[in-house]
């Protein structure tokens, strides 16, 4: 398990690096504006697209996880070394685009990788307590080093944070790229399980199935299929298209945040560069508490009641920067990150999993990363276009993206559940046992 912490650790530290700078690198170091900014943080969303789907099926289909992942390391790691000596902004736009295309498929890989040793783990050891998001933990961790480590490069002698170079940031991703390369070579080997069953017949052993009401086994033979095909035929019933619907109006409005809150601390807000980091950072420290917490959430509201919840806690915090422009508020709603996150980067990987079985984990969790590549384009565009009015007119639209995510969320929070049980954690059997989730 310490080999996938540290992937989790570092992947992580890559976006940690990179996102809370890359728009005031953009706009300071590069002179674009509101919209371009929108524009390129578009393109760097386009590799959610095609490689995750790519990817996970080469993984379903026996191909090693953790060569991949090395793969696109390396591939993200040279994409952001050459932009550090790109001119022109179509140059900007393209290597963007590539090193998102190399790194997007990472993080469905590790997802089902991870998934898939629990299941093995728990399996060796059925008395364990151990769940995803103890291991994912270590993402979180890994998103606040580089944030709050950036400040102390641009903390110059002498020089203010507004004039320091944020280019630190893309070297420093660039660097912690070249540290996952490396761990990938401690990464474990998943089981490859044969095709058995419908896909309907979702991860569950027969005694959770049983507990939760389900048939304890199959109704439709084994079938031969691609893993992709069998995820897509998964993701068309009817909870999951209004959880892709939900989730993807979140994702758009979560982009949109990460793409503008920085510009409106150091624009309107006049705050430093290097305070950009510390401040994204009280937010990301105040989600692992709700991360570790997300077990007895998930008791008490149901995994979909739990994304409610974030949702509309999203909704509140920038419904109240688009209205007021007060730093000290601007910092304080930043306690309102941790029930986002769970619903954006914590509750659907769960969700998809309880879905899903064995032979086509990986595939299921590509194709929903593809679907938010979607929304992640689309949101920064439609964003971008908003804030060339001002920056209140894309803090509304971002508020009213995440409202249309929590009526979604409401209404998954009344429909039924066939294979996942509506999100409510399993109970474990007398052997201790826990269902796949």
């Amino acid at each position: 398990m310490r080999a996938i912490k540290i992937q989790y650790f570092l992947s992580f530290a890559v976006i940690g690096a990179l996102m809370p700078y890359l728009p005031v690198y953009l706009s300071k170091e590069r002179g674009f504006s509101d919209g371009q900014i929108g524009m390129v943080l578009g393109a760097w969303h386009v590799g959610g697209l095609l490689t995750p789907v790519l990817m996970t099926l080469m993984a379903d289909l026996r191909v090693s996880p953790r060569k991949l992942m090395a793969v696109a390391y390396l591939m993200s790691g040279v994409a952001l070394t050459v932009l550090l000596v790109i001119d022109s902004m179509a140059g900007v736009v393209v290597v963007l685009a590539l090193q998102s295309v190399a790194l997007c498929p990472i993080f469905a890989l590790q997802d089902g990788l991870c998934f898939g040793v629990l299941h093995r783990h728990v399996q060796s050891t059925p008395t364990t307590t151990l769940e995803y998001q103890h291991l994912r933990i270590w993402g979180t961790i890994g998103f606040i080093v580089p944030c709050l480590g950036i400040p102390l490069l641009l903390a110059e002698p002498g020089a203010t944070g507004r004039n320091c170079d944020t280019s630190v940031c893309v070297m420093l991703s660039a660097l912690v790229c070249l540290f996952g390369l490396i761990n990938c070579a401690t990464l474990p080997e998943p089981e490859q399980p044969a095709p058995v069953g419908d896909p309907a017949d979702a991860g569950r052993s027969p005694d959770n199935r049983e507990s939760e009401g389900l048939d304890t086994v199959p109704a439709v033979p084994a079938r031969t299929m691609l893993p992709t095909t069998a995820a897509i035929r998964q993701l068309v019933r009817p909870n999951m298209l209004v959880f892709i619907v939900a989730s993807a109006m979140m994702t758009m409005s979560i982009t949109a945040y990460y793409a503008f809150f920085p510009l409106l601390l150091t624009g309107e807000l006049m705050l430093p560069a290097r305070h950009v980091g510390p401040i994204v950072s009280l937010g990301v420290a105040v989600e692992m508490f709700f991360v570790l917490g997300l077990s007895p959430l998930r008791r008490r509201l149901r995994l979909t009641g739990v994304m409610l919840f974030g949702a509309v806690a999203h909704a509140v915090r920038c419904a109240v920067l688009a209205v007021l422009r007060v730093p000290l508020l601007a910092i304080g709603v930043q306690v309102l990150h941790g029930p986002t996150v769970l619903t954006v980067h914590i509750a659907p990987p769960v969700y998809v999993n309880d879905h899903a079985q064995p032979w086509f984990r990986s595939s299921m969790q590509g194709i929903y990363q593809v679907l938010m590549g979607l929304a992640r384009i689309g949101g920064v565009i439609i964003t971008g276009a908003a804030a060339q009015w001002s920056m209140t007119h894309a803090f509304w639209l971002i508020t009213a993206m995440s409202v249309g995510a929590s009526v979604m969320y409401l209404l998954l929070c009344w429909m039924r559940h066939p294979a996942g049980g509506g999100g409510q954690p399993p109970q474990r059997t007398q052997r201790g046992c826990d269902a796949a989730s």
